[in-house]
Order: C-alpha cells, then structure tokens, then sequence
C-alpha cells in the first residue's frame, strides 16, 4: 500500500465513531457482531472469561473499573453481550460519565431453573449483580421478547424474564433478534439422508443434556428404529446415560464446516429445550435447509414460524407424537419445507437487519 493510500486509511478511521464490545468470550456470534458493526464503527472488542477462576472475579472487577473510568470517554457507546460481573462497571460508569451502555440480553441472564442447575438468576448474588447493570444501562437489547417476560408452559409453568425478576427497572428495553447470512434456497442440499434427525449442543454436564433435551431423544430414539438420530458437539454422553440407542450417532465438538455439512445432511433438526434466547444453531441448521422441531420457548415460534413442527410438552409421548408428524410426510412435503425453512432465516433474520438496529441503537 501507498504512503498516501495508508494515510487516507488512517484518516478514515480517525473520523469513525469509536465503539467498544464487552464480551466474555469471544464466540461465533460475537465475532459477527464486531464484523457487523465495524462498517460504521471502529470496535475495540475487550474480552475476559470471568468465569474461569471465580476467585478472581473481584481483581477482574477492579481492573475493569479503572480501565473504564480512564478510557471510557473514548468511546460513542459500549455494549455488552449479556448481563453478569462484566456488566456492572460498564453501566454504572457509563451513566456517571454520560456514555451510552447497551446491554444485549442472551437468554440465561434472564431466567433461574434450580432444577437443573441453569440459569444466572437462581444465583443471589449475580442475580443482584445483572439487575444494577440493566437498572443502570441505557437500553437493554434482547434477542426476543421472551426474555422480557414468559410463562414456560413446556416444562415447568414458571414465570421467567427481566420484568419477572427486576419488575421496578425502567430502562428502556429494545428487542433486537439475530441475524445470518443464508445460502440461497437454490443452493441447499436436496439429497439428504431418509429420516435423519440432527441436534447440535455444545455442552458436557448432565444439567446441559437435561437443557438441550437430549435424555428425551436417548430415552425414545429406540420407537423410531428406521430413523437415524445425530447428536453432535456433545462429550461425556455415557458417563450420564450409559444406554445409548443404536440409531443415535454422538459426535465430539465440531468445526464450522464440520456443522454446516452436518446440517446439509440431515432432513430436520431438533432444539427441544428447556430454555433458549435465539438458538443460532436452530437457525443455521434451517438455513442450510433443516425442518425444524422445537420447543415452544424463547424465540423458537418466532424462528420456526409454519415451517416445521412444536413440541408443546416435555413430555415422550408429545416427542413420539411430533416425530412420527415428521415421518410422515412425502419427499415433496420434505422438500417444500426445507426451502420454506431457509427462506424464512434469509428473510425474516439477516445480518442487514441486525447491523442497522445495533447501529441504530447505539447512536441514538
């Protein structure tokens, strides 16, 4: 590059808003993000997994709050991808030294099942911890209405939600749901396997299984023995379930291309769990053309619209019910909703979409 072409580059940026992304961790999602905003932004992105070393948590707070209370006035707007630890400093300092803090609400940081061991609320202290932070951000931006307030009638009849556990907070709240980048509907595979079922779930413990549905599928996979059922991104299956159906294939953690291919070969994908926000798995696994079966929370209705099939109750005869529903349709039925299926992710959730709200929100 030219000396004059670097310093018109360096001009550019010079005149772009400066934005700055807490995150605590550097997932898929994240890094979408950050590419999306960085057509109007110049993002520093700042990342630390709070999480690895609990008793670290107060050093990590103190240093992010001095490196907050020093930079901060760098920055247009901050925004944080969920409520926790992280999140407390940016809101508070933000509101002290008027800049705008935008909290993205995922899913777990609005929701408590002590049940199974998920949920950031069912934790007293956090719990305090996120309700300071969207009592004292600017907006609040999560992916779906679900999480501001939803009675879950699939598993357990709770209420759950931000205006559930934090009824006094005011903050403004903004929906602003995901978005992706579709292959064309002409592009998806259409030579898949017969009566292939797929779930992707990256997790290990015996409380996530529970969360992702996957004891269901293991306890009923054997009704259906002409039917082959994938569950990929998963380890220590046996360890919790030592009975494993021989129509059930587990597959260790997956690479990208690894699961887009996964997805292109299955006829329909399941996300049957117990609480989601806005499964990215789901919608690229319906992207590349997957029927989707689901449970009826967080944004699952709004993702799958009339294209697949609901589970309504966690219960095996409504998966035996709903499996069967998916068995029985012709290769035509098949084949008419995989591109209903992908359609719908190219359309209704686009990256487009989710760029100008980001932009939009944190500008305003």
């Amino acid at each position: 590059m030219a000396q004059t072409e670097k310093q018109v580059v360096i001009i550019c940026l010079q005149a772009m808003p400066r934005l700055l992304y807490i995150s605590p961790g550097k997932s898929t999602f994240v890094e979408k993000d950050i590419r999306l905003l960085s057509t109007f932004y110049q993002v520093d992105l700042r990342v630390d997994n709070w999480y690895r070393n609990p008793y670290l948590i107060p050093i990590r707070f103190i240093f992010q709050f001095f490196f907050l209370l020093f930079h901060i006035r760098r920055y247009q707007s901050v925004i944080v991808m969920f409520g926790g630890y992280w999140s407390l400093n940016p809101s508070i300092v933000g509101k002290l030294l008027k800049r705008k803090v935008i909290i993205i609400a995922g899913g777990t940081d609005c929701v408590s099942y002590p049940a199974i061991n998920y949920g950031s609320l069912r934790k007293p202290v956090l719990k305090k911890v996120i309700g300071w932070s969207f009592k004292h951000a600017s907006v609040i931006c999560p992916v779906d209405d679900s999480l501001v307030h939803f009675k879950n009638s699939f598993y357990d009849e709770s209420l759950q939600g931000i205006k559930y556990y934090f009824p006094k907070i005011e903050t403004n709240v903004r929906v602003i749901y995901n978005g992706y980048e579709a292959p064309l509907s002409s592009d998806i595979n259409k030579n898949r396997k017969r009566n292939s079922f797929v779930l992707l779930a990256f997790c290990n413990t015996k409380e996530r299984f529970l969360l992702k549905g996957i004891d269901v599928i293991l306890r009923n996979a054997a009704y259906f023995p002409d039917a082959a059922f994938t569950i990929g991104g998963v380890s220590n299956v046996e360890k919790y379930f030592p009975v494993i159906p021989k129509n059930v294939s587990l597959i260790g953690p997956l690479k990208p291309q690894e699961v887009t291919r996964l997805f292109s070969e299955n006829e329909f994908v399941l996300q049957i769990s117990i609480s989601e926000g806005f499964p990215n798995a789901l919608c690229e696994a319906m992207s590349q053309g997957c029927i989707p079966i689901s449970s009826p929370v967080g944004a699952m209705p709004v993702i799958t619209g009339n294209t697949g099939f609901t589970m309504l109750k966690r219960t095996d005869e409504d998966f035996q019910n709903v499996v069967k529903s998916a068995l029985s349709l012709s290769m035509d039925d098949k084949q008419s909703r995989s591109v209903l299926a992908s359609e719908r992710i190219a359309t209704c959730f686009t990256e487009v979409k989710r760029m100008e709200q980001l932009i939009e929100v944190s500008c305003i």
